[in-house]
């Protein structure tokens, strides 16, 4: 008897002995349906499992990482730029550091609970859509955000936007 000495090679082979089993289900089936005055031909060749995952597979993988990505640089950029804000629009009070660094995370928590919800009685796609395009909009808003807007200072309107792709993010996840 092999002793195999690796799950990986304990799964070839179940693989092997499962293409086996299958190749040999198949002869039996053309031989019961061979007539008896015929002898049964030889089996056809079967081809098999294609090596590697299926294209469609490598996309979405592919994709979903790219996502994620994305959202761990939304929440963490802030750290990056804060020097930024600081130098053009003045230091940040302590409250207004902790929305600005806790917003993201705060809605991140809001958006897998209520788009979850959702979710499920709008259904996934609609609601996957609506959290992606939530995540660019807010996105864009930071980016494009004045001081003074609505008479908030930056630091309020971008906490807000903030929030608002962190809602996005999490409802990303469920």
């Amino acid at each position: 008897e092999i002793e195999l000495t690796s799950p990986k090679s304990a799964a070839l082979a179940e693989h092997r002995m499962g293409l086996q089993a299958m190749e040999d289900a198949a002869v039996d089936a053309e031989v019961a349906k061979a007539p008896a005055s015929k002898a049964p031909s030889a089996p056809s060749s079967t081809k098999a499992p294609a090596a590697g995952p299926a294209p469609q597979t490598v996309a979405a993988v592919l994709l979903s990482s790219l996502g994620l990505v994305s959202d761990i640089y939304d929440f963490g950029i802030i750290n990056l730029v804060r020097p930024n804000l600081e130098e053009e629009y003045g230091s940040l009070t302590s409250l207004e550091d902790g929305l600005l660094t806790g917003a993201s995370l705060a809605g991140a928590m809001v958006g897998q609970i209520v788009m979850g919800a959702f979710a499920d009685y709008f259904g996934r796609r609609l609601v996957f859509i609506s959290t992606a395009s939530l995540v660019g909009l807010s996105c864009f808003c930071s980016a494009v955000d004045q001081d003074a807007v609505f008479g908030v200072s930056i630091y309020t309107s971008l906490a807000i936007m903030r929030f608002l792709m962190g809602v996005g993010v999490g409802g990303e996840y469920p």
